[in-house]
């Protein structure tokens, strides 16, 4: 009985290690940022180049959405801003079947290559401040 026990505990205690040393390895810092009713946004890591900002911004539904024709519960958005002519882009759409942008990835879209003027007082220009100022 006890030789059993022992690689059973062994085994049980590397799990949880690896679990704590690589758990967060692919998870990316989220901030909350905004609330609907059927939503909330975050905005996660942002990188930038010159007068361009990269954000990846995350919608996390309530419930199972349709997006694109297909079914999600979140979509994580690569979204790119121009500083300096306060325009705005999205490089890409990935969507997953689970919160958080867990669970299977569901839906890969490549975003348009047109810019689009930020109206004032909106989202979008939170957004562009948070990428462009911090």
């Amino acid at each position: 009985m006890q030789k059993t026990f022992i690689p059973t505990i062994r085994t049980a205690m590397m799990t949880l290690i690896c679990f704590l040393y690589f758990g967060n390895a692919f998870a990316s810092d989220w901030e909350r940022r905004a609330t609907g009713p059927t939503y909330a946004e975050y905005f996660g890591a942002v990188e930038r180049n010159g007068e361009v900002a990269s954000m990846l911004m995350l919608r996390d539904y309530v419930s199972e959405t349709d997006f694109d024709g297909v079914t999600i519960r979140s979509v994580q958005t690569e979204r790119l801003f121009n500083c300096k002519e306060n325009i705005t882009r999205v490089a890409k759409y990935d969507g997953f079947s689970e919160e958080m942008g867990m669970g299977e990835l569901v839906l890969e879209k490549k975003g348009g290559d047109e810019w689009e003027k930020i109206a004032p007082s909106t989202f979008l220009e939170y957004a562009l401040r948070t990428a462009c100022v911090g």
